[in-house]
Parts: structure tokens; C-alpha cells; sequence
């Protein structure tokens, strides 16, 4: 989803869980929310639109668990990304990721909700016991899955020639650092066109790799 205003700009990256059906039900239902939201209320500040989202989000929580979660475990993760004039904010919960390309770097700005970044994990285990554990790459928290959720909510600075790239564990499970910043790396100093090409490199990559689960990715330029 990409919302693009006057005064300030959303993008939601939703991937659903729990049964196709369902699963890809929980993912509309936020990104249903999240517009229809835009489309009433007009934030006066960033703080403003965090707070109004978080509440959009535990609304859709709400719904979702009540909705979809009676014979099978469903819901959704979702990364939304504010532009709101030189700050951004993310709000994120479940696994689907941000990554900020700046420079010559690759950053993830949001936090994985997986078994392995609980408190506690990193200082009781090592690495190879970790990678090696049942639990590994477990959702921790999603939207829907419960009766409330938990919003990871971060804020930053944005600068010129900043690319955002929100994309679900379809894509960054398949892609190293190294590739996604291959096609990121080529924005900075392109436009429209070659974003779309991006992402369609991306996706015939994906492809060709197999593709075992949906993916869903959002390239951001700031001008």
C-alpha cells in the first residue's frame, strides 16, 4: 500500500499468516483500516499520526482475532512507513522488514518479533545453538493472533536520496544484504522508472530462486 499526500505520505507492507485464505484476509483487513483512516483523519503532527495509527492497528486486531482466529491461528504482520516532511516513523509488527539504503550502507530500521530477539535468547545461548533451535525464526507477535498486539514504533531523519525498501520474509529470506543493496544502489541517483525496474529485477530474482512463499516489497525515494 502507498498513500501519497500533500502533507505527508504512508506505505504498508502486510503479509498475512495462518491459511491462505484467512491469512490473506487478516493482510487487507489492516491495509483496509490504514486507508480508510487516511481518507478521515487529518493528523496535525508526526506524534499525532503514531498515535492515531496505533490505535487503527489494534482496532484491525481486534477485528482479525475475533474475525479469523476460531478454528486455526490467523493474523498478519505489517511494516508502515510515515514521511512526514524531513522525519519518518515506523510502526511494525511481526516480521516483515525496513530497511533504509543511505550512502553507500544498508540499514534494517525495524526489529524482527522472532523467538531468537527475546530478551534473554542472545546472553543463554550461542549463536549455533540458536540457529539450530526449534523455535528459530518463530513469530512472537502479529496482528490478530491475540486478543492485542504489541507496535514496535521508531522514528528518524530522512535526507535526500534516501531509499526505503519495506518487503515481507519472501523477500529478504531469499535476498542477502548484498543484493538487495544491488538494487536499491541504483535509485539514488535515478527516478520513477528505474524504481519500477528494480523492482521487477527483484522480483524475476525471487522467481527464479523458487519463491516458496508470497512476497510483497515497497521502494520509498526521497527527493
Amino acid at each position: 500500500m502507498a498513500d501519497i499526500r500533500k502533507d505527508f505520505s504512508v506505505f504498508c507492507v502486510a503479509d498475512g499468516m495462518g491459511g491462505y485464505t484467512n491469512g490473506e484476509r487478516a493482510s487487507e483487513m489492516v491495509i483496509t483500516f490504514i486507508r480508510e483512516w487516511i481518507g478521515e483523519k487529518s493528523p496535525a503532527s508526526l506524534r499525532e499520526c503514531i498515535d492515531q495509527l496505533e490505535v487503527i492497528i489494534h482496532k484491525a486486531n481486534e477485528q482479525i482475532f475475533r474475525q479469523f482466529n476460531v478454528s486455526e491461528t490467523s493474523g498478519t504482520t505489517a511494516s508502515v512507513l510515515v514521511i512526514w516532511d524531513d522525519l519518518y516513523a515506523l510502526l511494525t509488527c511481526g516480521d516483515s522488514r525496513v530497511y533504509l539504503h543511505r550512502g553507500e550502507s544498508v540499514q534494517q530500521l525495524s526489529r524482527d518479533d522472532v523467538w531468537q530477539n527475546m530478551p534473554g535468547i542472545a546472553e543463554s545461548l550461542t549463536q549455533e545453538e540458536i540457529r539450530h533451535h526449534p523455535s528459530y525464526g518463530k513469530l512472537t507477535a502479529a496482528i490478530g493472533i491475540e486478543e492485542s498486539c504489541s507496535i514496535n514504533v521508531s522514528t528518524g531523519e530522512v535526507q535526500a536520496g534516501d531509499c526505503f525498501l519495506l518487503c515481507s520474509d519472501g523477500v529478504y529470506k531469499l535476498l542477502s544484504d548484498e543484493e538487495l543493496l544491488s538494487y536499491t544502489g541504483r535509485l539514488l541517483t535515478s527516478g520513477q522508472i528505474m524504481m519500477k525496474f528494480a523492482l521487477s529485477r527483484m522480483a524475476d530474482r525471487i522467481n527464479k530462486k523458487g519463491a516458496p512463499d508470497n512476497y510483497s516489497a515497497i521502494i520509498v525515494k526521497i527527493k
